[in-house]
């Protein structure tokens, strides 16, 4: 089966749900992710993994070898994922941008309560500069001749 979503919905999804895991940095196993909707199948969003880790957005965990392997050195295991902070600063444009949307009636509470520890942890947006009042004509005048 397909995704019910566009290739970019589907992957701003994999990033919401894993900043909302475990965020930023942190090492999430993809079957905890619980991605997968009714009519889709694990391996229809191997290209979304794919695309991700190629675009820097998410990096792979790693694991010991194996004993039975002479070198010690950790492996690559694509079953661990991690949010980079290139993937947080893509998933806030996502978001902000008007073209995604969620697909579907009903979203499970993981996807709701990422958005809300998405929300909680942004940065509020700058406030805008506020000029200094005029509080005599005088003011005023100097204001408006230097102005105009």
């Amino acid at each position: 089966m397909a995704l019910q979503g566009s290739t970019q919905d589907e992957e701003t999804r994999v990033l919401l749900l894993l900043f909302g895991l475990e965020g930023l940095g942190q090492l999430v196993k993809k079957t905890k992710l619980g991605i997968c909707r009714s009519n889709e199948k694990a391996s229809d969003y191997t290209p979304i993994f794919e695309g991700l880790v190629q675009q820097g957005l998410i990096s792979y965990g790693t694991r010991k070898a194996s004993k039975k392997k002479a070198s010690s050195e950790p492996v690559a295991d694509q079953n661990i994922l991690s949010l980079t902070q290139a993937g947080y600063d893509h998933l806030i444009t996502a978001l902000k941008s008007g073209d995604f949307q969620l697909k579907g009636q009903q979203f499970g509470s993981k996807v709701v309560n990422a958005l809300i520890k998405l929300i909680r942890e942004a940065p509020s947006s700058p406030s805008p500069e506020v000029s200094p009042q005029i509080s005599s004509y005088d003011q005023f005048k100097a204001v408006a001749l230097e102005t105009y």
